[in-house]
């Protein structure tokens, strides 16, 4: 890869040659690093890596942890109005899931409890993981079962489904209520995604229930925001 470089020239102009190299190359690319642009364009670090943090901010490329940056995948669409769980939604798109357990365990979690209409005594099933498609971080999430699925504590959920364990289990999910919002991700979260700071999110929050209306599951999914979109509609009441 080469490139005519104007001594001194400034961010923007990189930044749209940057651009034009993502809109030519397939997504995931791998792409200049900053002391390959500084050098290129002849700039100090400082400029390249203010047109890289341009390109990343309109979601154009990825800079992920110790490996660069990459021209950024499309953003995954779902429509809100479906219950699929992360599984599913990966599959339909021809992607392999799989997930990083980071922690899975019994315990006493009095405010989710109460969140799940449940008495905050009885104990949960905490399950927090990184969610990949073809073993790229897309999400963390950390789901909360009832204490009565105790059994799930000694399940391997990095390459099962926990919605169809739960399914195998009789506790088929049916409907699901919740919110949606948006925040920045901890430097823990960012680590975890492979992400350099700062890290956009965009965390799902719902309560889960089976056919005879019983919760079966309580779950937080933070997405990254350039990797998801929710698809919505609405109509006007005249």
């Amino acid at each position: 890869m080469s490139v005519k470089a104007t001594p001194k020239q400034g961010y923007r102009e990189i930044a749209a040659w940057l651009l034009e190299r993502c809109a030519e190359l397939p997504p995931g690319s791998p792409i200049p690093s900053e002391l390959q642009l500084a050098e290129m364009f002849g700039v100090h670090r400082m400029t390249a890596r203010h047109a890289l943090e341009t390109l990343r901010a309109a979601g154009k490329i990825e800079r992920r942890q110790g490996a660069g940056s990459f021209t950024a995948q499309p953003p995954m669409h779902r429509d809100e109005a479906l219950l699929h769980s992360f599984t599913e939604e990966i599959r339909r798109r021809g992607e392999q899931p799989s997930s990083i357990v980071i922690e899975q365990r019994l315990g006493i979690l009095p405010e989710r409890a109460m969140l799940m209409g449940l008495d905050p005594r009885q104990p949960l099933v905490r399950i927090y993981r990184v969610r990949c498609a073809d073993d790229i971080p897309l999400a963390l999430e950390a789901s909360y079962l009832p204490g009565e699925l105790a059994q799930a504590v000694d399940q391997d959920f990095s390459r099962t489904s926990l919605h169809q364990w739960l399914r195998d289990a009789g506790y088929t999910p049916a409907k699901a209520t919740g919110f949606i919002s948006a925040r920045l991700a901890s430097d823990r979260e960012s680590r975890l995604l492979g992400q350099e700071p700062p890290t956009a999110l965009l965390v799902e929050a719902r309560i889960i229930r089976d056919r005879d209306d019983r919760v079966v599951e309580s779950t937080e999914t933070a997405y990254l925001s350039s990797r998801w979109a929710i698809d919505t509609s609405a109509s006007v009441d005249v």
